[in-house]
């Protein structure tokens, strides 16, 4: 047995939270919801086994509203918000509870977060591209690969536009060489492959020479 509490004290800078007073002496915060679910006040006993418990709950709590915050912001996948609450320096099971409760409730949903990259992505950028930033941001690899099975068929017409966007703000007097170098390093750093590339120059009558 740890002591009995003597003073619960709400903090000024966050009224949701509380100081806990045992013996006399200062020992932990809590959040005010956690206090009521383990039924303590004034006067209550604490062990060493029920504070392991209050904090564990307590940091629960926390690592919650902080991914509630997160994916307040914008979409993001299940890896990107464990990585942020990893940075946060919560525990790992913390953690899985965390994204466990934030999937269980939508907030998390990689295959949504998918629909929604490519709505904004698909048009701007190409396949190789696109599938590199989203394994990055821990998409799975089965999701990416259906998906951009999808978008083979606007692949050309993509790169198509962007090339004439990019071709139109090339100075007519540059040679056909350079514009063709310049055009084709553009796009394949879009995520275009060489195959897709070469055939969009070839049809804006580019070649690599002349």
């Amino acid at each position: 047995m740890i002591g009995k509490i003597t003073e619960i004290k709400t903090q000024i800078k966050s009224k949701e939270r509380v100081s806990i007073f045992i013996d006399g002496a200062y020992r932990f915060s809590v959040h005010m919801d956690v206090l009521i679910d383990y039924g303590l006040s004034v006067g209550s006993e604490v062990s060493e086994v029920l504070l392991e418990q209050i904090e564990s709950k307590d940091e629960l709590k926390k690592a919650y509203a902080k991914g509630l915050d997160i994916v307040s912001r914008r979409l993001h996948t299940e890896k990107e918000v464990r990585d942020k609450l990893k940075d946060k320096e919560y525990g790992v099971l913390t953690i899985n509870k965390t994204i466990e409760k934030l999937k269980e409730y939508g907030y998390i949903d990689d295959k949504v977060f998918l629909e929604h990259y490519l709505s904004f992505k698909a048009k701007t950028q190409g396949p190789r591209k696109i599938k590199y930033d989203l394994k990055k941001k821990g998409i799975a690899n089965h999701l990416i690969d259906y998906a951009l099975e999808d978008l083979k068929d606007d692949a050309y017409s993509n790169c198509m536009v962007l090339a004439m966007s990019r071709l139109e703000g090339m100075s007519d007097t540059l040679e056909m060489s350079k514009k063709y170098r310049r055009l084709a390093g553009f796009l394949e750093r879009k995520g275009f492959d060489f195959a897709t590339v070469k055939e969009v120059l070839r049809d804006l009558k580019l070649k690599p020479y002349g």
